[in-house]
């Protein structure tokens, strides 16, 4: 799913993207999941974060640095 999401990125889906990515984060077993992922995947989730924080990152407004926030909070969450 996280590979499909990379490879289909776009920013104009950010903030969904950002809220689904937290939903999973939720999913039981989430941690062992991870854990299971292999390198091409892992790789994709730390694209698609990084493509996320981007998006994010360059606008000033208060609604995109509570997404750069959120994003970085993912990332320690997705361990990229």
């Amino acid at each position: 799913m996280i590979s499909v999401l990379s490879s289909n990125y776009s920013a104009d889906d950010g903030t969904q993207l950002v809220a689904m990515l937290q939903a999973l984060s939720t999913a039981n077993r989430f941690n062992l999941s991870l854990q299971f992922l292999d390198d091409s995947e892992r790789r994709a989730c730390s694209q698609l974060l990084q493509q996320l924080h981007e998006t994010f990152v360059s606008d000033v407004d208060e609604a995109s640095q509570q997404a750069v926030d959120a994003v970085n909070s993912l990332m320690t969450v997705y361990s990229v």
